[in-house]
């Protein structure tokens, strides 16, 4: 048939249970959005199989999916946007470069994760239910399932969806220590005397970043700040025991070999008191503190 020859397929509503995929052997891109109320057709991992030259997968599934399971050994791109009163998700994709999951709300019953060439990752939570915690024991561990990627960025609603307390910091390890770059984006107003609370959680969670780059709102869309981080490291001289903070951690963490910080501002001067303030008490070996105000790179 002529369709044989098809590259890229998008299916909407419920058509995917009617629709028999398998003649279509040179699909490089699906697209499949459902409203079913069935989860079957989400046991990818029986039917990728059948398209060889499959690259890029885009799945909207619907509320009702409890379970999603992906095995494809050649797709590069995987998109997942799922809500859900309790997930398990299962994927198996050696060869996956570039991975988005939004969650539009709900809880991760398991997540579990094959990419080992993961460059880019996007962790999205939309403010569809205000009482979830992003960082929960669940989440810390889908988190670490992206610990060996090179970009990661995360969307959350306010700074409360990323707030960790004290007490968990203590006893679970970091889940994104290999993390070089993080984008973090804020879609609601960001109290600035929180500033210090919103860095302790991050620089936890990613204790050796090169990059951190935030970008939150005041009142509004389109009034916004962004603030970039990009931080120097010197080989930390230190004998015995990882300190408390870095006991969970195969190196030292940012506080033992800061050497110099470079920050650019896209509007606010008044952040760079609060930020120098936070670095110079916590970074020990801290020699150079630069901000900038205009243009973020």
């Amino acid at each position: 048939m002529a369709a044989s020859n098809l590259s890229c397929l998008s299916i909407f509503q419920n058509l995917q249970s009617e629709l028999n995929l398998l003649p279509f052997k040179n699909l490089k891109e699906l697209n499949l959005h459902s409203s079913e109320e069935t989860d079957k057709w989400l046991a990818l991992h029986d039917h990728l199989s059948g398209f060889p030259l499959l690259e890029t997968l885009r799945l909207n599934p619907s509320f009702q999916t409890k379970t999603i399971e992906i095995s494809c050994h050649h797709l590069k791109t995987l998109e997942l946007s799922y809500k859900c009163k309790m997930a398990e998700v299962k994927i198996d994709a050696p060869k996956l470069c570039r991975f988005s999951f939004c969650y539009l709300g709900g809880y991760i019953k398991s997540f579990s994760l094959n990419a080992l060439a993961l460059s880019y990752a996007f962790y999205g939570l939309l403010p569809l239910l205000d009482s979830y915690i992003l960082l929960n024991d669940e989440n810390i561990e889908l988190l670490s399932k992206l610990n060996n990627t090179k970009l990661l960025e995360l969307l959350i609603p306010s700074i409360k969806k990323i707030s960790i307390p004290k007490e968990l910091r203590e006893t679970v390890p970091s889940p994104s220590y290999n993390v070089k770059h993080l984008e973090l984006s804020i879609s609601q107003s960001f109290p600035r005397n929180e500033m210090d609370k919103l860095l302790d959680s991050l620089l936890w969670t990613f204790p050796l970043p090169d990059i951190l780059s935030m970008k939150f709102s005041y009142k509004s869309f389109l009034d916004f700040d962004q603030i970039t981080l990009k931080f120097s490291y010197e080989k930390p001289i230190y004998e015995g025991e990882n300190p408390s903070c870095c006991k969970f951690l195969p190196f030292l963490c940012w506080r033992h070999c800061l050497k110099a910080i470079k920050i650019e501002s896209l509007t606010d001067l008044a952040d760079g008191v609060i930020l120098y303030k936070y670095f110079s008490e916590n970074a020990k070996t801290l020699e150079d503190f630069w901000y900038h105000v205009g243009a973020v790179a």
